[in-house]
């Protein structure tokens, strides 16, 4: 900044054929950065410039190669969804801004060239500023650079291709790729994958790394933020909350994600899972290790508990547990953030995506009477076996079963070689014989509650 004026700084690779070349910084203000956004449709070479003194916002870049186009067309949706679903949790009050390259490469070994079809990301995450060396630490806390994109249908390029974040791009000295520019390259073989907006394409500070008054309006300081959460390596555990979730080993959340997580539960009264959601509250309170913050979940668990529809708030039984669960939890108990958060998205979650005990208990509170202090039973056996009936059908003649099922639609085009390629994959609702020797379980396994 000099004289109150916004300056960043890039580097303009125009006219030379890599990174190797020697070029010079230049600061640019931002009517100069607007002039040169103006100018989107000209072939430019402009790349953002830091160090480790360089105040930024959190950045992430993720690369990976296919042999094809159908193999890319098949996986770079989940791999965005991924990546945005631990960001997301990792910047609760952040904007993410998503730019990508995907294109055609080549990749030369000795005289040997191959051809492959490259998928880049580059997420910026606006609401928060830090610098380098803390985003390093940050990053190698939370275990982003461990996590791989892993699918039955998905096999490396080379190993360790399946890597969703880069860490090389944290440098003390580094050039990320300027929205709307391209990358430096032979001018007999100009790269075509000019890096374009994905999302928020109406504003484009919110793709500038470089934070300032111009580019992030007030941002948290990473390092003044709550410890974060850490999404889960597990492919179990993603299976089993329905996306990604925090590890279950003492991250804490804010308060204020914590009250607003514990409020969206609705259907947790009966007294096992009361006491469960007391256990997890009181887990991760006593992981902070902060009396201001296991005060405030005591009081949200008061505040939680007068909701109950059945009218079964006992203020003397609930400090009574508080004060048990606080004086005896044990932090490796796997009630904890992540539990909460599962409870809160059954609220919403359409029936389809269900177990059957969720169907049962979300049922059994439905439009309880007040004065009645019990469940209705019923209900929860009739929703659940309704769902039942609908996910499948029993033929007496041939002893078989016809489940619906989920099966993927692919719809094909032509690329600019005139290849066939698949322009996008639909999932789509349809019926599936399913022997007799399988029988419920086969359909039903992943139900507990059956």
């Amino acid at each position: 900044m000099v004289d109150n004026i916004i300056l960043m700084r890039f580097k303009n690779f125009q006219g030379t054929n890599g990174y190797n070349a020697k070029i010079n910084e230049i600061q640019l203000n931002p009517k100069e950065i607007d002039n040169i956004i103006d100018n989107k449709d000209k072939r430019q070479f402009f790349h953002e410039w830091t160090d480790y003194k360089t105040i930024i916002k959190p950045f992430y870049d993720t690369d990976m190669k296919f042999r094809n186009k159908d193999e890319f067309y098949r996986h770079f949706k989940h791999i965005e969804t991924q990546s945005m679903n631990i960001l997301t949790v990792l910047y609760p009050d952040g904007e993410i801004a998503i730019s990508k390259s995907h294109g055609w490469k080549k990749n030369k070994k000795g005289d040997e060239i191959k051809r492959y079809y490259a998928l880049s990301y580059h997420f910026i995450v606006n609401g928060y500023e830090t610098d380098i060396p803390f985003l390093k630490k940050f990053n190698l806390q939370n275990k982003l650079l461990d996590l791989k994109y892993e699918d039955d249908d998905y096999e490396p390029y080379e190993p360790l291709d399946n890597k969703l974040f880069d860490n090389s791009v944290y440098r003390n000295g580094g050039n990320m790729r300027m929205i709307y520019s391209y990358k430096p390259s032979n001018p007999d073989e100009p790269d075509k994958r000019q890096l374009v907006p994905h999302n928020l394409k109406e504003d484009y500070t919110k793709h500038i790394i470089q934070s300032n008054d111009y580019t992030n309006k007030k941002p948290l300081i990473l390092s003044e933020v709550s410890p974060p959460v850490s999404p889960v390596s597990s492919e179990e555990e993603e299976k089993e909350v329905f996306g990604v979730l925090p590890k279950q080993n003492g991250e804490v959340p804010t308060l204020k994600e914590l009250k607003n997580t514990l409020f969206l539960i609705n259907s947790k009264y009966e007294y096992d899972d009361w006491h469960k959601v007391g256990l997890s509250l009181s887990n991760i309170a006593k992981s902070s290790k902060s009396d201001i913050y296991i005060e405030s979940a005591r009081i949200y668990f008061h505040e939680w508990s007068k909701l109950d529809p059945s009218g079964n708030y006992d203020e003397i039984e609930c400090d009574k547990m508080w004060r048990c669960w606080i004086k005896k939890v044990n932090i490796k108990n796997s009630l904890n953030y992540g539990s909460l958060l599962l409870w809160a998205r059954e609220r919403d979650m359409p029936i389809e995506d269900m177990d059957m005990e969720q169907i049962f208990k979300k049922a059994v509170w439905k439009d309880l009477d007040p004065e009645n202090d019990a469940p209705n039973i019923k209900n929860g056996i009739d929703d659940m076996l309704n769902e039942m009936n609908n996910r499948l059908m029993y033929v007496r003649e041939t002893s078989d079963f016809i489940a619906l099922d989920i099966r993927k639609k692919y719809i094909y085009g032509v690329d600019e070689f005139n290849e066939s390629i698949i322009l996008r994959v639909e999932d789509v609702d349809c019926w599936s014989i399913k022997s007799a020797a399988g029988k419920l379980a086969d359909h039903f396994s992943k139900h507990r509650f059956i």
